[in-house]
């Protein structure tokens, strides 16, 4: 049989896990929601460096009509 002070302990420590539980819960959501805005962002940059290292792929920039004579 555990004694009254050991058990309050037990109590204490069962106590300081479960709110860590918790936080570690939170802090792994605001990980993966930095991580999905690291991707996007990702992404974003990716397709900014694509425009600019091939400018002819986006046809709506410096899109100019052929001259009339044409």
């Amino acid at each position: 049989m555990t004694s009254p002070k050991n058990q309050q302990r037990i109590i204490e420590l069962e106590t300081k896990i479960t709110y860590q539980e918790i936080l570690l819960a939170e802090l792994n959501s605001v990980v993966i929601n930095q991580q999905n805005q690291l991707d996007l962002l990702s992404r974003k940059i990716e397709k900014l460096t694509q425009q600019i290292l091939n400018p002819t792929l986006d046809h709506h920039v410096n899109e100019e009509p052929p001259p009339p004579h044409y």
